[in-house]
Formats: C-alpha cells, structure tokens, sequence
C-alpha cells in the first residue's frame, strides 16, 4: 500500500476513534446537572450530529482531513455543553436571563443555553450554525433536521470568580449582539444617516495625495474601514441594549470587567484572513462614558446614597464617585489595527485615528437613537427612578445587615409587611455598589478576612437571587388565582 494512502487510513481511523471518544462523552454527561433546559437542547443537537457523522464517516469515507480539522471544532462544542453546569453557573442568575431572553425574543424559535468559558471574558454564538458550519460537506445535506430559522446560542460566562455575581450584568451586552442582527436593517439605516459626514472624510483621507498604488488600494481599503466600523456599531448597540436591559448595574459590571485592560482609551480593530470579516472593539473610556450618560448613572447613583442615609444614618457607607462622565469619556482615544502583517494596517490605522475624533460624534449620536428604537423591544421598567432607587437602597440596607438581598416593601394591598421579590437588575446593582464601597472603603482589609467577608456577600446574594426568582416564579395559590398583585407572600427572611 503507498505510504499516502496508510497515512490516510491512519487518520480516518483516528478521526472513528475520536468520534466514539465524543459520543461517551455526550453520554456521561449528568443532565440533572444542566442549568436550564436548554442545555438538554444543545446536548441532543450535538449528539444527533455526532451519529450522522459517525454514520457517514463509515459509508462514505470523507477526506480524513477535513474530518480531522472538524473534529477539532466539534470538540470545542462539546466543550461548552459539558461545561453547562451548576458546578460552574450560578442557576438562579441564568434562570433570570433565560426569563428575559424569553420575552426579548418571543415568538421566535430561538433558546439560550449557558455554558462557562475559559476567558475573562462573555460572549455568545449561534450554536446551531457553528455545528452546521462543522458539518458541512461531511455528511448528507439536512441531516440534522433543524426547521428554518430555529437557533440555539449558546452564551459562555466568565470562569474567573464564578460567584462574582454582578458581573452577569454584562450578559446584557451579550442578548444586544441577537438583538442587533434580528434588527440590522433599522439599526444599519440609524448609522448611515449619522455616518454620512464621516464617510467623506475617511475618503478624502484616503485619496489626499494619493499616488497610482493607492488608488488602486482604495475599494480594499474602503471595505476593510467600513467593516470595522460596522463592527464597532454592533458592539455599541450590544452595550445599548445592555443598558436598557440592566440599567446602571451594566455600568459597573463593565467597569470591572475594564479593570482587565492596559489602556482603557484604546479601541482595538482586527482583520481577518477569511475575507469580509474583522471585528473591533471601542476603547473602554469610551463605553463607559457613554454608558453612563445614557443610562443616568451619576444621578442614579447619587439618589440611592441619599435613600440609603436616610433608611439607616447608622449604617455609613462610602459610595466612589463611580458614574462621572468626564473622567470616562475624555482622552487621548486611539485606534489599533492588527495585525501588522495586513498590507493595508498603517494606513488603516492612520487614517481611522485622523476621523477619531468625528466618528465619536458619529457614535455618540447613533447610540442615543439605537436606545430609542431598541426600547420597545427590551421594554422599558415598570417602575419609576424614584421607587427603583428605594428598593436598591432597602437592599443595601439588607446586605450591610447580612440578610439575603430578596425582597423591597411594597404599598400593594396585602404586600405591606411581607414585601415583594426584588427585581433582577436591582440585586445586581445593589451588589456591586455594596461590594465596591466596601473594597473602596478605609476599613477594608485586603487579606484572608477582606476575602471572607467578599464570599459572605457573594453567598448573601446568590440566595437573594434564588429565593426571589423562586417567589416570583411560584407564587402562592391565593396569587397565582388573579388576588393581590401576582407577588410571592413568603417571608423575606
């Protein structure tokens, strides 16, 4: 037998073996151990995929080559299904998300499932397609029988500090992203009016005394500047949505997750070899600034200070001046492109950093109206300032208590004594804000008993949260029948 054709039948054998591999896996895994549902979703997606590629892999004998590179895809989506669990996630926050997710996206044959991602990071991807995408060519075309249009994302938390529970805000970043391409075309006409200027100058930019080579050049160079600034209009309307969805809660856990990057006043931008895709993020300053205006966080901020002094003078706590805008906004801005190794990179770069400065205008205006437009679908809060910076106060007032962050009073009929479930965001906001002037406070230790008293609060707000999605979600009879308000009547303590 040539040598090639015993190296290809080692391969494809490889690639059966590994395939089996998958499928024990899939099969050890314990279900009862899936955060929600949809994890189950996910697992029974992969696992048909992994019988017909198996299947097909026998009959048909594709190139054990492309087996082999996708294998190594399909790994990692195996990856993220065996990672979905409540070893790694806090159940009672993406029971919450899943809830909003719901009403966000009703009446499409979209799910959610939830899984824990080795960076420092969050992000979400279309699961369904990613599994297609690895299939493709490999075995019989609609194998998989998923019906059109039906998707399972999958949504990857931050491993580091899984009990950092305020960092989920930034899950709202996360839904923004499935927002924005199930309305690009409105959001995509919202940036071409407020990018007409922009465009103008980034080509007289471009075309200022430019000689024959860079003419030429000029298309390629329009197209890889217009894709990184459609990328940053996503990444911005995902922070929007964040914002509508998580109020200023989103600010601070964007702000922590910033504590990450050198430079804050850098916005990144990276080109890609598969052609028509870069992606590129806007400087954290930036973000935060706009953030932050958007969503009210200086006034939000100060008004819960005040209820706070004045439902316990006895309790003093040091709220950071955190939601300032010109100490996030301002700058020296800058543009980064890579690699270095694009032809086109320097030029790129410098003509970007030259329209920096418009194209914040630019951004700055296009956020505004995006948040506008997206408020319909995300819904705004029942709720007024007023009450919602009483009930965050009341739960701050607990946490510094050490009770469970679950409940706020309530005037409702019935509700006067017992309460009602906190709502999500503002366990969020009231956690962060709790565990930021504590770590920003004099008397704070930073050692073992600093690190105590954190995992105390992180505990305090893990059942907050269990206990408030368990009362809103199973209220009792006399409520669940249509008396009072629809409200758990279990004690909050």
């Amino acid at each position: 037998m040539p040598a090639a054709d015993v190296e290809e039948t080692a391969v494809l054998k490889k690639c059966l073996v590994l395939l089996a591999k998958m499928s024990g896996r899939l099969a050890q895994i314990d279900r009862a151990q899936f955060p929600t549902d949809e994890s189950e979703a996910a697992r029974g997606l992969l696992a048909l995929g992994i019988d017909n590629l198996r299947t097909a892999s026998a009959q048909f004998k594709p190139s054990p080559y492309a087996l082999y590179r996708q294998l190594l895809v399909i790994q990692q989506l195996l990856d993220d299904v065996e990672s979905s669990s409540i070893d790694y996630i806090a159940w009672p926050v993406v029971s919450y998300i899943n809830e909003i997710w719901s009403k966000l996206f009703a009446g499409k044959p979209h799910q959610v499932f939830f899984t824990r991602w080795a960076e420092y990071n969050y992000g979400i991807y279309n699961f369904t397609e990613a599994l297609g995408r690895a299939l493709e060519g490999l075995i019989p075309s609609g194998s998989l029988a998923v019906p059109a249009d039906t998707a399972i994302y999958c949504l990857r938390l931050a491993s580091i500090e899984v009990d950092n529970i305020p960092l989920y805000a930034n899950i709202g970043h996360e839904l923004g992203h499935v927002l924005f391409h199930l309305r690009s075309k409105e959001v995509t006409a919202i940036w071409g009016r407020y990018s007409e200027s922009l465009a103008g100058l980034i080509l007289a930019k471009l075309t200022d005394n430019a000689k024959q080579a860079d003419l030429f050049a000029l298309p390629t160079r329009l197209q890889k500047i217009r894709m990184i600034l459609d990328s940053l209009v996503e990444e911005l309307t995902a922070d929007m949505v964040g914002t509508l969805l998580m109020g200023p809660s989103f600010f601070l856990s964007l702000q922590e997750v910033s504590w990450s990057s050198t430079t804050r006043d850098v916005w990144t931008a990276r080109m890609f070899v598969k052609p028509g895709f870069a992606s590129a993020y806007p400087g954290f300053n930036f973000r935060l600034g706009l953030v932050s205006s958007t969503a009210g966080v200086q006034e939000a901020f100060k008004d819960v200070e005040r209820e706070y002094a004045r439902l316990d003078p006895s309790m003093r706590m040091g709220f950071p001046d955190l939601g300032g805008t010109s100490s996030w906004a301002d700058g020296n801005d800058r543009i980064e492109v890579m690699p270095e190794s694009d032809v086109d990179q320097r030029v790129l770069q410098r003509v970007l950093n030259e329209c920096l400065p418009e194209a914040k205008k630019a951004f700055e205006g296009f956020a505004r109206e995006v948040l506008e437009l997206l408020a319909g679908d995300v819904g705004l809060p029942e709720a007024s300032a007023e009450v919602v910076s009483r009930n965050i106060a009341q739960l701050l007032v607990r946490l510094a208590h050490g009770i469970p962050p679950n409940i706020v009073p309530s005037n409702a009929p019935g509700k006067e004594l017992l309460g009602i479930p906190a709502e999500f965001s503002d366990i969020l906001q009231a956690a962060s804000l709790y565990r930021m002037s504590l770590l920003a406070g004099p008397s704070f230790k930073a050692d073992e008993s600093g690190a105590r008293k954190l995992s105390e609060i992180e505990g305090l707000v893990r059942k907050g949260l269990e206990v408030s999605y368990i009362q809103r979600t199973y209220p009792p009879r006399d409520a669940a029948e249509g008396s009072g308000d629809g409200s758990s009547e279990l004690p909050g303590d």
